[in-house]
């Protein structure tokens, strides 16, 4: 062979590193892939390998400082002290036992006459009210009841108490205190008087309806039988 030129020689290495510059290329892209692959296994590796402790960590109890809310709920769990309870009202005790009102709270309180009472109001007929009601039964069938004898009297401490009244009281109706008394009760030949006019007309009114249990006079305790005008 002819030995080359020194031109010849240069153009022959050009071509030489023109034809392997894509293998070295080739070779450097294909290492750095490789070294790329390779940090995403570590990195996948790592993540697997701590994965389960931050989990750990995530599920763990949270703390509580002393007003967090598991002391709040040892706190209510232990039951108050006795004198500090609050106590049942005294309806919800009457009821739950069965007990009926307290003596004295009855609507039908008897009325008493006091000395030197209000006399300004009018008779409304509370008062007839309380001593028809409470103090001698309803009004009604008295007629039926005086001839079986099966309404007793009244007992004592529902009369009408008339020992305290002056002398000035001594002709008002027993009722309301503040009307004069015209009517009487008429009971077994008897007429006791003791009612003003409106009183009169209200007892009047309960009679004719009848109702189940007698009416007894407040003076005597006798079952009245109906109310007549005095004078």
């Amino acid at each position: 062979m002819a030995t080359l030129t020194p031109v010849k020689r240069a153009l022959a290495l050009a071509a030489e590193d023109l034809r392997r510059q894509p293998l070295r290329q080739r070779r450097q892209q294909g290492q750095q892939q490789q070294q790329g692959q390779q940090q995403q296994q570590g990195q996948q590796q790592q993540e697997a390998a701590t994965g389960p402790s931050r989990q750990r960590k995530g599920r763990s109890r949270p703390r509580s400082d002393g007003a967090g809310a598991s002391n709040n709920t040892a706190a209510a769990a232990v039951p108050a002290p006795r004198d500090q309870r609050p106590n049942a009202s005294p309806l919800a005790a009457s009821s739950g036992s069965g007990a009926g009102p307290p003596a004295g709270s009855r609507s039908g309180a008897h009325r008493v006459v006091a000395p030197g009472g209000n006399r300004s109001g009018g008779c409304d007929g509370g008062g007839l009210a309380a001593a028809s009601d409470g103090r001698t039964g309803t009004a009604g069938a008295a007629g039926t009841a005086g001839a079986d004898g099966t309404a007793g009297a009244a007992g004592p401490s529902q009369a009408v108490d008339v020992t305290d009244a002056t002398d000035e009281d001594a002709d008002l109706c027993l009722i309301c205190l503040d009307g004069p008394r015209r009517h009487g009760l008429l009971h077994g030949g008897t007429v006791h008087s003791c009612l003003c006019d409106d009183c009169a007309e209200e007892l009047r009114k309960r009679l004719e309806r009848q109702e189940q249990q007698p009416l007894t006079c407040p003076l005597c305790r006798g079952l009245v039988e109906r109310v007549v005008l005095v004078y």
